[in-house]
């Protein structure tokens, strides 16, 4: 067993010294040389970027050996292992019988270390070795112990799916150039590494986790964007992938600890997420004066309803405390999910505003001049602000305002309260039949979309914007007024009858009237 910790020490040490030869790249071409290789091959700059985009994706994968044997997870040293013989290979091999341009030699130097050493040490350690299926096979039999530990395990098995299929499509269907299909499949590794940590009791693979799932999303930045990898559309799919499920499984990990283990209430929880929202948009809208003309526009209302986005979510969260004791489960998927939403939709905006890419779930800015395109040109941008979008202000607000409506009992004051959340449900079902619609996530109409029922034009359409803005904020503040006045003022309701019926008039009246009067652009 010590000498089968010891090549999981070696493997660290081989993959980690490819860092060298990403500075100094004729070590390569002179070990080409041993196998009867051309010294030339990285003259070329796309071939020599292509080899510095492999290398560095493959280079951090040595602290998940060394990881392994420094603190003897046998079964991560078997499963480094196994994914070289039955991943790495199968896909190195592959690369020299289409129509890549790998030479054997160079196929031979890289199969040397990646499928060799495994192969020695299973004929050196073979007692050990013989019991490597069984040891994965118990290992993951295991039921994760935390919501984030599961969470973790579909990451890693969508994740691998997702990279095996990107790597298909790569090597079956693009035109192929230097080592491309086989940089795309090593991420693969990383997934599976993940779903062994799902499985894992240790606490000390927690934080190592988040290590190398930030490790990776650098590395891949820079393969796409200084190394210039070539297939940079499939690449920046993976990328948005491994920053989703990177930030997905963070957040779970924390909401684990602090919700779930420390109790901490889901009013507090989403209290610190927004107020963390709250100080990035600031921080964002500080910079204001070095954006573009456009985003300058623009970032000022992102602002805005980042602040007001961010207290919505607290409000709705703060009632499912109210709720929880009825319908635990529905009442902890909306405080895990709102903030969380929150999060990515506030940052995928900015993304898109500071990258003056078009939106069409921002109809205003084609009509405010902030953008001429629906869509900005960039298939994986489009695909994950639609869907957040989607899955914020569709999915997850209703959500939140069915599950509130259902289980939140009206008494007292409290229908100020229920008809506030009511009153915001109606609004957004308002400008998804008159504003937006649900549009087609991209720009060749996947998945079809909803289409908008009764189109405004541009003024009405910033009116109804504007409309939009003011019921969230009469909603929001009867939110809070039905819960305050039903602790300070219970035993005298009858304004509330009054309160409830103005705010419908401000709902209803703006709405009617919107064609024929004069609108302030937002």
């Amino acid at each position: 067993l010590t000498l089968y910790k010891s090549y999981g020490y070696l493997g660290g040490v081989l993959y980690l010294q490819l860092y060298i030869w990403i500075i100094f790249p004729q070590i390569f071409t002179t070990l080409q040389l041993l196998f009867g290789g051309d010294s030339q091959v990285l003259d070329s700059q796309e071939n020599l970027n292509a080899f510095r985009s492999l290398l560095f994706v493959v280079a951090p994968i040595g602290y998940i050996y060394i990881f392994a044997a420094w603190n003897g997870f046998t079964s991560l040293t078997d499963l480094t292992i196994a994914w070289r013989l039955l991943w790495v290979g199968p896909w190195l091999f592959m690369n020299t019988k289409t129509s890549s341009p790998l030479e054997k030699s160079a196929a031979l130097v890289i199969a040397s270390l990646d499928v060799g050493l495994p192969v020695l040490c299973i004929f050196t350690c073979w007692n050990t070795a013989i019991g490597i299926p069984r040891r994965l096979i118990e290992h993951f039999s295991n039921s994760p112990i935390y919501k984030s530990r599961e969470l973790l395990m579909w990451i890693g098995r969508i994740g691998f799916v997702f990279v095996l299929l990107i790597s298909l499509d790569v090597l079956l269907v693009d035109k192929q150039t230097y080592l491309q299909s086989f940089i795309v499949s090593v991420v693969g590794c990383y997934y599976m590494f993940y779903d062994w940590l799902a499985k894992s009791k240790e606490p000390r693979a927690l934080y190592f986790t988040a290590f190398v799932e930030l490790v990776l999303i650098a590395h891949i930045f820079i393969d796409l964007y200084f190394f210039k990898y070539t297939a940079a559309v499939k690449m920046e799919a993976v990328l948005a992938l491994t920053i989703i499920s990177t930030l997905l499984h963070l957040y779970t990990v924390c909401w684990d600890y602090f919700v779930n283990i420390q109790g901490m209430s889901y009013s507090m929880w989403s209290g610190i997420i927004c107020f963390i929202v709250a100080v990035i948009s600031t921080i964002w809208t500080l910079f204001m004066p070095f954006f573009h003309e456009k985003a300058q526009e623009i970032s000022p209302n992102q602002h805005r309803f980042d602040l007001m986005f961010g207290f919505f979510v607290f409000l709705v969260c703060s009632l499912m405390d109210l709720v929880k004791v009825k319908t635990p489960f529905h009442a902890g998927c909306n405080a895990w999910f709102l903030p969380l939403a929150l999060l990515w939709y506030s940052s995928e905006v900015k993304m898109m505003i500071n990258n003056n890419f078009g939106s069409p779930y921002h109809p205003s800015w084609i009509v405010r001049n902030i953008t001429t395109e629906k869509y900005s040109g960039n298939f994986v941008a489009d695909l994950t602000n639609s869907f957040i979008t989607v899955m914020t202000s569709v999915v997850g607000a209703t959500y939140g305002a069915v599950i509130i409506l259902l289980y939140l009992e009206p008494k007292g004051w409290t229908w100020l309260t229920w008809n506030g959340m009511l009153l915001i449900a109606v609004s957004a079902i308002y400008m998804l039949a008159f504003g937006s619609g649900i549009a087609s996530f991209t720009e060749d109409g996947f998945p079809p979309a909803i289409p908008v029922l009764f189109p405004l034009d541009g003024k009405d359409l910033l009116g109804a914007i504007e409309s939009h803005v003011r019921d969230l904020i009469i909603g929001m503040i009867s939110i809070i007024a039905g819960i305050s006045l039903n602790t300070i003022a219970k035993n005298s309701t009858q304004p509330m009858v009054y309160l409830i019926a103005l705010s419908w008039i401000f709902l209803i009246v703006p709405k009617i009237f919107l064609s024929f009067t004069d609108v302030e652009l937002v």
